[in-house]
């Protein structure tokens, strides 16, 4: 099959130098309840020449002609990115049905073209194009082995948790003590330990509405700790409630959903419910000076890492895999903190609300400049380049930017620190 040809050298390529690729994106057309997911789009068609197939992005009949029907009559393509749904189609005994779906996705086209992902998911590589997995929304905790194995025969490199963000459970010292621990297992470090050169280390980032300017001392509320009662949240929270400091709790609108969700109806799958729970998560986040987050015993870069400076507040958490490299300084533009720590880090930021405010500023910059969809953007552009020119072999996280494997060291400076 005929292939658009990248023209540049490997520098080239790693510095953007070069035409935007073009792609096929395979997905279906719908609303998740992680904000990233719902970016993946807008983010994609910034960073390559895009187009779109599959439920909810083309007609009917445009599925009933198939995938590779599509790639003959609209290519040539440099890739296919899709995502999970696509590349681990077939691996149930039967189809996902579409009420499954409707349970955490919202979306507008009929439930009868769901049963369209188990056909294009095996004709993924009958199309004859490299295909890039795209695992932002997944969990990667308890893959598995059909999982990997069908990630074996598809996949021609993977935007996630590779390596740099995810250890073997007997190097998190801290994941017994969740309450998850028994269902994890290492099928996922595992691959990502032996095929490093498929992987492209990247993580959660945030949208340009997601960024708040109050100043820390127009706050109302001192702390907040947000999401499930990861073990080091809970400690935190109550050391915090022991000295005397109260952590922002659940809003009445919160509170609302929750009670609609015990009743049965499906607001994880409401695109008006999303919108209300993720607004609500934005200015709890926003209405606190300190917020206090950890990526579980599982240390991973979860959405909160970025999610809490992009809204001003001070990041202070325990580290995740991988966090100096990504740009994180304890001291700089976030404070790294033991949960049984946190009343003296909430004494000392009190002391010095000008420095904590400075602190607040530069983890914001920090993620407008390396974790936005701005800046995702970018980085899938030089990941998409390399697949369609061949040169592909890896990317991670070094001194604070992203870098494709094999790409020049750039001299080290703190100028990030400033």
């Amino acid at each position: 099959m005929r292939r658009t040809q990248l023209h540049g050298n490997d520098d080239q390529i790693a510095n953007g130098a070069y035409s935007r690729p073009r792609v096929l994106f395979v997905d279906i057309n719908a609303q998740f309840m992680n904000p990233t997911r719902n970016l993946l789009h807008a983010t994609l068609i910034r960073s390559c020449r895009l187009e779109c197939f599959g439920p909810g992005y083309v007609p009917e009949a445009t599925l009933e002609r198939g995938l590779r029907a599509f790639v003959d009559s609209t290519g040539p393509y440099d890739c296919i990115v899709t995502t999970s749904h696509f590349v681990f189609s077939d691996i149930y005994d039967e189809p996902i049905p579409a009420r499954i779906f409707r349970k955490s996705y919202a979306f507008d086209f009929d439930d009868r073209l769901i049963r369209y992902i188990d056909r294009i998911g095996k004709s993924l590589i009958l199309a004859g194009l490299p295909v890039v997995c795209m695992f932002l929304e997944n969990d990667f905790y308890n893959w598995s082995d059909t999982s990997i194995e069908r990630l074996r025969g598809r996949a021609s490199a993977i935007v996630g948790f590779g390596r740099q963000f995810f250890s073997r459970r007997t190097e998190l010292p801290n994941l017994k003590k969740e309450i998850f621990y028994n269902k994890t297992n290492d099928n996922w470090a595992s691959y990502a330990a032996e095929r490093p050169e498929k992987i492209a280390n990247i993580f959660h980032y945030v949208g340009e509405n997601e960024f708040e300017f109050k100043l820390l001392d127009e706050r109302r509320y001192n702390w907040s700790i947000l999401g499930i009662r990861y073990y080091a949240r809970g400690i935190a929270k109550e050391k915090l409630r022991q000295g005397g400091v109260q952590a922002y709790g659940e809003t009445p609108a919160r509170r609302w959903l929750s009670w609609l969700s015990r009743l049965g109806l499906p607001t994880n799958a409401n695109p008006l419910f999303m919108d209300l729970l993720n607004r609500d998560f934005r200015k709890r986040i926003a209405n606190s000076k300190y917020s206090y987050t950890c990526g579980s015993g599982l240390d991973m870069p979860i959405r909160k890492f970025v999610e809490i400076p992009a809204a001003g507040a001070v990041l202070v958490c325990r580290p995740f895999n991988g966090f100096r490299e990504t740009g994180f300084i304890d001291g700089v533009n976030c404070i790294v903190c033991e949960p049984e720590d946190v009343l003296d880090v909430h004494k000392t930021l009190e002391a010095d609300v000008d420095h904590a405010q400075r602190i607040a500023n530069a983890g914001q910059q920090l993620v407008a400049e390396q974790h936005s969809a701005g800046a995702r953007s970018e980085q899938f552009r030089m990941v998409l380049a390399a697949v369609a020119s061949g040169t592909f072999r890896g990317a991670h996280w070094r001194d604070g930017k992203f870098v494709l494997a094999g790409a020049p060291s750039q001299p080290h400076s703190d100028a990030t620190a400033q």
